[in-house]
């Protein structure tokens, strides 16, 4: 477990390789279920209001079109064999990273400092930009193209996720 960590921490880090995730599909399912739950965990944390069945139905949104989107370039740069360890590297940052951001997120929740509020969205902001980057650097190594351009991918995923997040949970702000 720790050397699978420490291959996504690399990743997060932005020296590892998705070449270097492990090729079987049943890896992919185990990232798969640990980032679906921790997603889960603290979107139910940090947006108390919303209903776990929104929660659910937000992720799932943000899983399909991440999938689909990561898929179709993955087959248009014609290496759609890379696709598994593309999003499993993608979803293994993307559960560390949400972890990091789950005490920021409860920060913006309960405090009631205004340079504390400051501080905590400033560093999502930064966080944003480090996932960004993140998502920029697998997609750069593994269909050739330059981390900028992943980075504008990654930025397109997130913002056609809140996108469709917001026209089919109009009550979920």
């Amino acid at each position: 477990m720790q050397l699978i960590f420490s291959y996504f921490w690399s990743i997060c880090l932005l020296r590892g390789h998705p070449a270097d995730f492990p090729s079987h599909r049943m890896v992919l399912g185990i990232i798969l279920a640990i980032y679906l739950c921790s997603v889960i965990v603290a979107a139910t944390i940090s947006y108390p209001d919303r209903s776990f069945l929104a929660v659910l139905g937000m992720t799932g949104n943000a899983l399909i079109i991440q999938a689909t989107l990561i898929w179709a370039l993955s087959w248009f740069k014609n290496v759609p064999s890379r696709f598994p360890a593309i999003w499993g590297s993608t979803l293994g940052a993307g559960t560390i990273m949400t972890l990091l951001l789950l005490p920021i997120n409860m920060i913006l929740l309960d405090s009631n400092s205004r340079v504390l509020l400051i501080v905590a969205d400033s560093a999502t902001w930064i966080w944003l930009g480090w996932w960004l980057a993140i998502v920029g650097n697998i997609l750069s190594k593994a269909v050739q193209i330059s981390v900028l351009q992943g980075a504008i991918i990654a930025f397109v995923i997130e913002l056609l996720s809140v996108i469709t997040t917001l026209m089919l949970f109009p009550g979920a702000n």
